[in-house]
């Protein structure tokens, strides 16, 4: 999926900062462990476009679920 994001800002923090936490038939769960990767998904506009690829890539209707944990506490 993250071959697909051309917002290369968006790219780089998604493969370091995200982790799949839970997949419920149309709802991905993600947990963010970066603050400013979590500030990026706050915006209505990054988490529509990252729903639309997931949706492509899935050929369902995908709803994100973001949450935000500290990397220490996580891990």
């Amino acid at each position: 999926m993250l071959a697909r994001v051309d917002k290369p800002s968006l790219q780089k923090n998604l493969g370091e900062h995200i982790i799949i936490d839970s997949v419920e038939d149309d709802k991905v769960h993600i947990i963010v462990i970066n603050k400013l990767t979590h500030t990026l998904l706050e915006k209505r506009e990054n988490l529509e476009y990252l729903e639309k690829i997931l949706s492509e890539v899935l050929n369902k209707p995908i709803t994100l679920k973001v949450s935000f944990e500290k990397k220490e506490d996580y891990f």
